[in-house]
């Protein structure tokens, strides 16, 4: 329904992590091409002929990336592809095939994602300037799998055991990794500073008092929670806390009621060990570019694809949480303008296999293949 057009832009920030992380385990380097607008990105896709489309779909375009296989270095990545040399070079091409129906003459048009289309569609602009912070982090994870282990083990989780701990290394280890750093994926993909945040229900953590807490993913962004969220909540610096990781707890309770009823009151956001709401800034970010309400999805998408992967290396898993009640989370933290928003939820914990289900190995087709 409605929620599609959120659901496709949180697709595209896991896309964009995925492809930074896979682009990471062979050395290479990932840039998103934040300047292109979408009529450049769909000329070079070849997805502006409306001849090929007659009373198909029509098909709109959301990211371009540049993949560079031998960079100098992290810190001096090859220049940008030039749209409009390339869209030159392209004219000469022989587009070949036409769009097929996907779906039937009946189908519900929902008119509302044509308006947010219309209303976020990205001119031409000059890429933000940003540096990230080159500041520490925290060792690498005792993992014994590789990283193709732990991504290609990725899924979510359909339940959760409701009695599991996290140990209180591997939280922080996770939402270290939540951190935008110089030369580390999948951050360092995008060109501006981290506008998404993170709320955390905290569970069963040992070592932490079960309880609500915020997590700012930049100076900026902690002044902005500070300024609009209720002026009750204790803001005490999480216990053994790293001084880079900015990790405050608001408030001490069993959360666990409150952050199932928030999550459209299913059970996987209880379960877990925690779980959260990622809170962007948000009048700021799409006053005078709309455009830019994708890349907060996209940002939220990628802090998932993060906790995906984490998850799995620490021995648990995680569920990104498309359905919840904003207005709700807004309640709980006393947000009362559109200076902040709730963007997707999610949920960590120790995962309860389905028996009914059978998991086949990932890619096992491709070696059934060559099997034969």
């Amino acid at each position: 329904g409605e929620r599609a057009y959120r659901y496709c832009q949180l697709d595209v920030g896991h896309a964009i992590a995925a492809m930074r992380y896979a682009a990471a385990t062979l050395g290479w380097s990932v840039t998103l091409l934040e300047g292109w607008s979408d009529a450049q990105i769909s000329a070079v896709m070849g997805l502006g002929r409306d001849a090929d489309y007659a009373d198909t779909e029509r098909e709109s375009p959301d990211v371009m990336l540049q993949l560079d296989c031998k960079p100098d270095s992290m810190n001096a990545l090859p220049p940008a592809l030039d749209a409009d040399t390339l869209i030159r070079q392209l004219v000469s091409g022989s587009w070949q095939g036409k769009a097929n129906k996907l779906s039937p003459a009946n189908r519900v048009k929902w008119d509302v994602i044509d308006q947010i289309e219309a209303f976020c569609t990205k001119p031409v602009t000059s890429p933000d300037v940003h540096s990230p912070a080159d500041k520490p982090g925290l060792a690498e994870s005792e993992t014994d799998l590789d990283a193709a282990s732990v991504i290609r083990k990725r899924r979510s989780a359909q339940a959760f055991d409701g009695e599991s701990l996290l140990l209180l290394p591997d939280l922080y280890r996770m939402l270290d990794c939540l951190q935008a750093r110089k030369g580390v994926p999948p951050f360092d993909t995008l060109s501006w500073a981290p506008r998404v945040h993170v709320v955390l229900f905290i569970h069963r953590v040992d070592g932490l008092r079960p309880g609500l807490y915020v997590l700012p993913r930049s100076e900026n962004g902690e002044q902005l929670l500070r300024d609009n969220l209720r002026e009750q909540f204790d803001w005490t610096r999480a216990p053994v806390c790293p001084d880079w990781l900015p990790l405050y707890r608001l408030v001490s309770a069993n959360s666990r009621k409150a952050a199932r009823t928030v999550s459209c009151h299913q059970a996987i956001a209880s379960d877990g060990v925690f779980s959260l709401s990622m809170i962007a800034e948000f009048d700021e970010t799409v006053k005078d570019t709309p455009w830019r309400y994708r890349q907060l999805f996209w940002e939220a998408g990628m802090i998932g694809q993060v906790l995906y992967l984490e998850a799995e290396a620490a021995g648990i898993s995680g569920t990104g949480i498309g359905c919840f009640f904003d207005d709700a989370v807004h309640e709980i933290l006393g947000i009362d303008n559109a200076v902040l928003q709730s963007m997707y939820h999610f949920t960590v914990g120790s995962a309860v296999t389905d028996t009914r289900l059978v998991s086949l190995p990932p890619y096992g087709h491709l070696n059934d293949a060559a099997a034969n």
